[in-house]
């Protein structure tokens, strides 16, 4: 079972809910407890009234006695751990590559009543296949899409985050918000993303997890989907049609390009700008 977490109980005098906070490749927990200058969101949450989970499902890895780490493996764990460590109805607050995670959740448990998806993953059933190239007698990949982001990783080792991806893909190029005096401090705290992963993530082949929207439609989950206007890998049509691949299936989502709502200038990684506190006090207002 998952046990890399920290349990954050709300500070008010109720709860209003229990809210899993799941991060996104190459990123942990932390990116959700703090950011450059205090608090990150999971605190927010935690002061607002909620009782609140910041996960690591990276430290997974250690745990699989096969030596099998995909993204089914982080799932069934993460199944595992609302299902038995939980047992109660939970948000989930998936980030970019984990917003697959919490469409899969979302099909196999009834307990996710809400999924709050920060720039997310599609589910394989509408994630373009991807051109890519192998080299290195098919050790290396190298993978061509999501807009202007190529990808390269060994199929026998971890992919590491470099600067380049960093300032392209994480922050993005004409974002106001992030504070340039935690870029090597942010460097720093990313950890390696085993390579199985980043098949499945870039959906080489159709790799990608794919859903059940009969079963999710039948959970009767609320899904709320927000993306900044300066993340390059999530264009306002990208992530809206995750929305209406959903809205189509019967399931009730809803779509929020937050440029359209005052905050202009937002990146992937929105819990650690600058504006993070009015950011998640929007996102909070939208789904309660």
């Amino acid at each position: 079972m998952l046990s890399d977490y920290t349990f954050l109980k709300s500070k008010k005098n109720i709860t209003l809910g229990t809210i899993i906070c799941i991060p996104g490749l190459a990123h942990t927990k932390e990116h959700f407890l703090k950011t450059s200058d205090g608090g990150g969101w999971a605190v927010n949450l935690s002061d607002i009234g909620f009782d609140v989970y910041a996960i690591n499902w990276h430290s997974l890895a250690t745990e699989s006695n096969k030596g099998i780490f995909n993204s089914m493996f982080v799932v069934d764990a993460l199944f595992d751990f609302i299902e038995h460590k939980i047992k109660k109805d939970v948000c989930l607050l998936t980030h970019s590559a984990s917003g697959v995670f919490g469409w899969k959740l979302a099909e196999k448990s009834a307990l996710v009543k809400k999924i709050i998806a920060i720039a997310p993953a599609p589910p394989g059933n509408i994630q373009d296949v991807p051109e890519y190239t192998v080299s290195d007698n098919g050790k290396t990949v190298s993978v061509f899409h999501l807009n202007a982001v190529p990808y390269t990783f060994s199929r026998e080792k971890n992919w590491i985050a470099d600067m380049s991806w960093i300032k392209e893909k994480a922050i993005g190029k004409n974002n106001p918000h992030f504070p340039e005096e935690f870029l090597n401090e942010y460097q720093e705290s990313l950890v390696s993303v085993p390579s199985e992963l980043m098949y499945e993530r870039m959906n080489i082949n159709g790799a990608q997890i794919k859903v059940n929207t009969v079963k999710i439609k039948e959970h009767n989950p609320k899904i709320y989907i927000f993306t900044g206007d300066q993340d390059i890998s999530h264009s306002h049509d990208r992530d809206k049609r995750i929305n209406d691949f959903f809205v189509k299936n019967g399931v009730d989502s809803k779509f929020f390009w937050l440029a359209d709502y005052g905050f202009v200038g937002n990146g992937h990684m929105m819990m650690l700008q600058k504006n993070s506190q009015e950011i998640i006090d929007f996102v909070i207002s939208r789904v309660n």
